[in-house]
């Protein structure tokens, strides 16, 4: 399901497996539109607990110097909900921060085609089909450089920063905010790479591919 998974193949087999990842894209999503937002839009979605990481979000966010140009909504429920509004309180930026709670997937796919980068701050799991929405619909992803996740997203369709440690990852989501607030025109290109990167990945290019591998075996 991910490069991790095929690593582990090859050191173990000594083989060259085919990366397909468990996951895909939806091509009849709704297409990216140049939006008009006022703000720059940020969403964050998830199971708000460990590994998903939205504190590092939030510290991140709060250190942006141009975090007035920001809004991040943040989707999902979980053991340390409370904990986060907390924090975003701390750190200030409650007022430009919004947590929904837990919404039906239709809704989330409204707020996430209506945003202009998914901020996914996990730090463990597979191929993680909320970041396939995003590309799906056109909307690049700012995300740590990891599992199956990093290796879908690239240089055309998001912003992949290191994993080293949570201090090192809050100054680089920072900065990649930074980065954007600097230069907004980063988003529309990422976005058209997007909506490329999709077709690779989509459900129809995934069957495409095992299709191939199994008339290579029969033959």
């Amino acid at each position: 399901e991910s490069s991790n998974t095929q690593n582990i193949l090859k050191k173990k087999f000594k083989i060259q497996s085919i990366l397909i990842h468990e996951a895909a894209c939806n091509l009849s999503a709704i297409k990216y539109v140049e939006k008009n937002n006022s703000l720059i839009e940020l969403i964050w979605v998830g199971k708000i607990q460990g590994t998903k990481a939205l504190p590092i979000a939030l510290k991140a966010f709060s250190k942006v110097k141009e975090k007035d140009m920001f809004h991040l909504t943040v989707i999902g429920d979980g053991p340390d909900e409370k904990f986060c509004k907390r924090l975003a309180k701390n750190l200030s930026i409650d007022n430009i921060c919004t947590f929904l709670g837990k919404i039906p997937n239709k809704e989330v796919i409204v707020k996430m085609g209506n945003s202009d980068l998914l901020f996914f701050t996990s730090l463990k799991e597979g191929t993680a089909t909320v970041v396939l929405d995003a590309l799906s619909l056109g909307v690049p992803v700012l995300c740590h450089d990891k599992c199956g996740f990093g290796d879908i997203v690239n240089k055309d369709c998001g912003i992949k920063i290191p994993m080293i440690s949570y201090k090192l990852s809050v100054n680089y989501f920072s900065d990649s905010l930074s980065m954007i607030a600097n230069d907004k025109s980063i988003l529309l290109k990422l976005s058209k790479g997007a909506l490329k990167e999709r077709e690779y990945i989509s459900w129809k290019s995934n069957s495409k591919k095992m299709h191939d591998l199994y008339l290579k075996a029969y033959r």
